[in-house]
């Protein structure tokens, strides 16, 4: 459905924020398979059956050797996750929205969040070049968790961060197209 797995402070006058109940530390690498996000996630988690993880994408350091990748698991029911290590609490995307409006979220989960929102709802407004998929001026379409699963998108294709602030409803779009174009070189 719509709800998140978070680890939550059991204090909420902590100043701990809310973040991801998995994370796991390894050596810099170029590339991780699924095979080693779904190992790295069975030793996480305590889960030994097979869990449907999505690779979602990838932050990286130019200046150092760091890069961080960014998946999603998804469970067909919350109970699946009992008899898991990961501690935390389901949150409905109605919570998660109140926990990152009050700034309750880390800095990285705010971040990814926004990320993935505003690709879903980019991919679902404009095409890969920008333009409207349908003619209504502004359209804003709805947003929820299971889109992430549901939607064929690439979140690691650096073009939709570029519709997402550079498209047919933002001012000059057809001039900084052209001048993308044929002034920078850059072919949509």
């Amino acid at each position: 459905d719509d709800n998140i797995f978070l680890k939550v402070p059991a204090d909420e006058l902590s100043d701990e924020k809310v973040d991801t109940p998995a994370k796991m530390y390894v050596p810099y690498r170029e590339k991780v398979t699924m095979y080693d996000a779904e190992q790295n996630f069975r030793m996480l988690s305590g889960l030994h059956r097979k869990v449907e993880i999505k690779f979602l994408y990838e932050n990286f350091n130019y200046y150092s050797d760091s890069n961080i990748f960014h998946y999603a698991c998804f469970f067909s029911g919350k109970s699946e996750l009992d008899s898991s290590r990961l501690k935390g609490v389901w949150c409905t995307q109605h919570e998660l929205h109140n926990m990152m409006s009050s700034n309750r979220l880390t800095s990285l989960m705010k971040s990814e969040m926004l990320r993935l929102y505003n690709i879903v709802v980019a991919c679902k407004t404009y095409n890969r070049d920008g333009c409207r998929l349908y003619d209504i001026k502004h359209y804003k379409p709805t947003f929820h968790l299971h889109d992430l699963n549901k939607m064929d998108v690439n979140f690691n294709d650096p073009v939709w961060l570029r519709v997402v602030k550079d498209n047919a409803d933002s001012h000059f779009f057809k001039f900084r197209k052209f001048w993308r174009k044929y002034v920078e070189g850059f072919e949509d």
